[in-house]
């Protein structure tokens, strides 16, 4: 499943794709986020999942209300996606109270993946 999602994101914007992070690239510089909010985005779900793989994208045309975000973590293993959804959610209170909404991806990650 994870690697289906991982192709995907190939058919997906171009500032998605640079946002792409794993697990031997933890960090991408900072010119691969368009704006500064995608950065910050990026860095607070970094921070709080240690994702295997993050994309985060501001997809509102840089105005920073619409973001379409992907991530896989073992923190969500054995969780639902509601529960997931929520701790995503809870992760970027602050940021969201500004969006207009955002397309969440989330996926479970096996801890030996």
């Amino acid at each position: 499943m994870l690697h289906r999602s991982v192709l995907a994101l190939s058919a997906r914007p171009a500032s998605l794709v640079r946002a792409l992070t794993s697990a031997t690239n933890p960090s991408p510089p900072a010119a691969a986020f368009a704006t500064d909010a995608e950065r910050i985005v990026y860095t607070k779900l970094q921070e709080a999942f240690q994702p295997r793989r993050l994309a985060v994208a501001d997809i509102s045309g840089g105005c920073g209300a619409m973001y379409q975000i992907e991530i896989a973590s073992s923190a969500f293993n054995g969780i639902s996606k509601v529960q997931q959804t929520r701790l995503v959610n809870r992760a970027l209170k602050d940021e969201m109270k500004s969006w207009h909404g955002v397309r969440l991806t989330t996926l479970p990650v096996a801890a030996d993946e």
